[in-house]
């Protein structure tokens, strides 16, 4: 506590209101401020409470910084530390609160300004999870803000309700080649075969769609792939990669296996080199990438989402949805320990989430094939059959049939 800051009222004849002001010891200046009355007794009671702030360091004067004066200070302390991606995904965010908030000064990122984006983004028809991607990171930037000691007050940011684990789902084995023959279509015949060869990258490896594509035979660029060992392995930049590390990670087998299929005098340079419709060039650019595997999951009629209410589809197959094809098959395979190394997850929390249980009828095949087929046929058996037996005096009994089976 400062108990050398003392607070006084004074009134000036120019002034309605009395004003109050101090002496700050560090800077020796004299601050002064309106009480916002004209009534001595109202003014001391005013003032009485500003020097309690002072002295206990709560009083924190409103900050007039601009919004663009906070984004260009935001963007040369904080984003230029970050990984480019990183500071895409708040850049853009910025931009779209910018956009629909209209802020003027840093300040006017109120509670109230928050709870209308948020409003705004849900009438433009934007997911849930979006809104809740743009709040989080709203959240974490003016966090940054207030620890820097730009604003003085975080406003309150309500979250939405988390959406659900997925979106989207694995898809069949039987989808995955419809993708592969609808792969033509798409890309057209001359490209296919290069698109086709990623689609299998996806399916048998895991990869996200920006580790596929910087994944690499050999060299020091990007994610590697490792022959040497006893096993494949990858050896993942952590420049490049989510978890930010840098790894060396098991290799599944069948990816080991697709890889290959390839003659050693191709492995050089990247492992998927996709061409562009007429095959003349290499399409390299992971955004366009993504947007033709997600058309080629379009027409081939894979859908893996519908709207709850009129059932109406609202997401194709795309590049994640191989991922995550890949991870249930997997997660049949090894346990949770195993397949969050494969599919690098931070937190065992994350595959437990995503991938463990998540197939109701594939659990069901497993506990149908432990016992086997022993139950028979139990159609047009009804309850009155099963526990239809009497007791000695002629009273109903609740008794299995005696050629029930004992489980």
């Amino acid at each position: 506590m400062n108990e050398e800051i003392k607070v006084h009222v004074v009134k000036r004849d120019n002034r309605k209101h009395f004003q109050m002001r101090y002496v700050d010891p560090m800077t020796s200046k004299q601050i002064a401020r309106s009480t916002g009355t004209d009534k001595r007794r109202e003014a001391e009671k005013v003032a009485a409470v500003w020097q309690a702030e002072l002295r206990e360091g709560r009083y924190r004067k409103k900050s007039l910084m601009t919004w663009d004066e906070f984004r260009e200070h935001h963007e040369l302390h904080k984003l230029s530390a970050v990984k480019k991606r990183t500071a895409e995904t708040y850049e853009g965010t910025l931009n779209v609160f910018t956009r629909l908030a209209s802020p003027k000064k840093l300040s006017d990122a109120t509670t109230a300004r928050v709870t209308a984006f948020a409003t705004k983004l849900r009438g433009l028809g934007r997911s849930e999870a979006t809104v809740a991607r743009h709040l989080r990171q709203l959240k974490v930037v003016l966090r940054w803000a207030q620890r820097q000691g730009y604003m003085t007050t975080m406003p309150m940011i309500e979250m939405p309700r988390s959406p659900k684990a997925m979106r989207g789902r694995p898809i069949t084995e039987e989808e995955f080649h419809i993708m592969l023959a609808a792969t033509p279509q798409v890309v057209g015949s001359i490209a296919a075969p290069s698109w086709q060869f990623l689609l299998r990258g996806y399916w048998t490896s895991g990869l996200r769609l920006r580790e596929a594509c910087n994944l690499h035979w050999n060299g020091s660029r990007g994610h590697i792939v490792d022959f040497s060992r006893k096993r494949p392995m990858f050896r993942i930049c952590g420049a490049l990669e989510k978890g930010g590390r840098d790894r060396l990670l098991p290799m599944a087998p069948e990816f080991a296996r697709l890889l290959e299929s390839i003659p050693p005098e191709h492995r050089y340079g990247p492992v998927f080199e996709v061409l562009s419709d007429d095959g003349k060039k290499a399409v390299s650019d992971p955004s366009c990438i993504g947007k033709r595997v997600s058309d080629i999951g379009k027409i081939a009629g894979i859908v893996v989402e519908s709207d709850p209410h009129t059932g109406e589809p609202s997401k194709y197959a795309s590049a994640h949805d191989l991922r995550r094809s890949f991870g249930f098959r997997w997660s049949r395979r090894v346990m949770p320990p195993i397949l969050k190394e494969m599919m690098r997850h931070a937190k065992i929390e994350t595959t437990l989430k995503f991938y463990v249980g998540e197939n109701a009828d594939a659990t069901a095949e497993e506990l149908w094939n432990v016992i086997g087929d022993t139950l028979g046929d139990t159609k047009g058996v009804g309850l009155n059959k099963l526990y239809k037996t009497s007791d000695a005096d002629g009273n109903r009994t609740r008794n299995l049939r005696i050629d029930s089976p004992v489980l």
